[in-house]
């Protein structure tokens, strides 16, 4: 008898089988942009219209939510603490097995062993704007609460302690906040200003994200207003292999 391992996808490992993904890991963070390309749909996003506003609009959301984590100092404080960490995915169009469907980003907080870790899926509307989360319980198949604009979905520790929670906002956008801190809030996708990020109702900058999948290279731009506890303005390049998402390259 033979036995293999065909790995479908997962953030580890050497195989490159269905999925194409570009990982970037700092501690306490995990950020996962999946490099979606119309040539390669495949499940149920094999038929339709190809849903490209969504995808611009998950990998806006993903790098906005990335400064707002590190202006709460969450990333930093879950690895400090050994409480695992928080992990930042996109959905893909290429898979045809995963079938990740309908349009959805993810802001998952994984655990240190896993089981019981909260994993909010961000459904998006064909306009780009965020709708609803479910949100589902790692290792407890089936468990899951839908939580609709306006409601605060909380993020807790093993041991019970917030850590912080998120809400989608009526107009689209989704706001984050921590135990005895300010609430940062993104607005909705836009094509023309992309994705724009507030400090209660101060605004902190704007954040945009271009990805060419034919070239392999990824680019974020923040501009920020100048609030020390956000990172300064920046433009970021992430060169990647176009077959398997392998990182090939950052500029910053």
């Amino acid at each position: 008898m033979i036995t293999f391992n065909f790995e479908i996808s997962g953030l580890t490992g050497p195989t490159r089988t269905l999925y194409v993904h570009s990982i970037l890991r700092d501690p306490g963070l995990t950020l996962r942009i999946e490099q979606n390309h119309i040539g390669r749909r495949a499940g149920k996003y094999r038929e339709g219209d190809y849903p490209a506003t969504e995808i611009l609009a998950a990998n806006h959301y993903m790098f906005a939510m990335r400064e707002m984590l590190y202006a709460l100092d969450l990333p930093q404080y879950l690895n400090r603490n050994r409480l695992g960490y928080l992990l930042i995915l996109g959905f893909e169009t290429n898979n045809e097995i995963h079938t990740d469907y309908p349009p959805h980003w993810h802001l998952i907080y994984r655990w240190p062993n896993h089981a019981g870790s909260p994993a909010p899926h961000i459904y998006l509307a064909p306009d780009g704007k965020m709708t609803e989360n479910a949100c589902y319980v790692d290792c407890a198949h089936g468990t899951h609460r839908d939580y609709s604009a306006g409601e605060w979905c909380p993020f807790v520790d093993p041991y019970g302690h917030d850590v912080c929670a998120i809400r989608i906002n009526a107009d689209g956008g989704m706001s984050i906040t921590k135990p005895m801190s300010s609430i940062y809030t993104m607005s909705a996708y836009t094509p023309d200003v992309g994705v724009t990020i507030y400090k209660d109702d101060t605004l902190i900058g704007t954040i945009r994200t271009e990805n060419d999948t034919d070239q392999g290279i990824f680019n974020v731009t923040w501009n920020s207003t100048g609030n020390l506890n956000f990172h300064g303005s920046y433009s970021e390049t992430i060169e990647y292999n176009t077959l398997t998402g392998a990182i090939l390259k950052i500029k910053r």
